[in-house]
């Protein structure tokens, strides 16, 4: 599966205060993040309905956003992405997605 049929858009968090939120950026040079379609639950499901997404941010992301740190990411844009280590899906009632994105493509783990 390619990681582009998942609708990933890249994305920061803006700050201000009293809330913060995200907005879509068109590179991962500016960038704190990629949000897309979970690739098991678009398997399950046929597609993007009924689909959740994912929100996983990289190492530039600022304060609590970027859990552990956040994830490297390198490549010229979301057709070629890699996203090192592993992503995976945790909680009790989730679908326990575990998957690699190498070059653009979902490696599931």
């Amino acid at each position: 599966m390619r990681f582009i049929e998942l609708e990933p858009k890249f994305m920061k968090m803006v700050e201000v205060p009293g809330r913060n939120y995200f907005e879509d950026v068109a590179t991962l040079a500016e960038a704190h993040g990629v949000r897309h379609l979970c690739p098991v639950c678009f398997l399950k499901n046929d597609g993007p309905q009924g689909t959740h997404s994912i929100i996983t941010p990289n190492t530039k992301a600022p304060g609590i956003w970027a859990t552990n740190g956040g994830w490297d990411m390198t490549g010229t844009g979301l057709e070629d992405l890699t996203i090192h280590p592993s992503v995976q899906v945790l909680g009790e009632d989730s679908c326990k997605a575990h998957f690699f994105i190498r070059s653009g493509e979902v490696i599931f783990a």
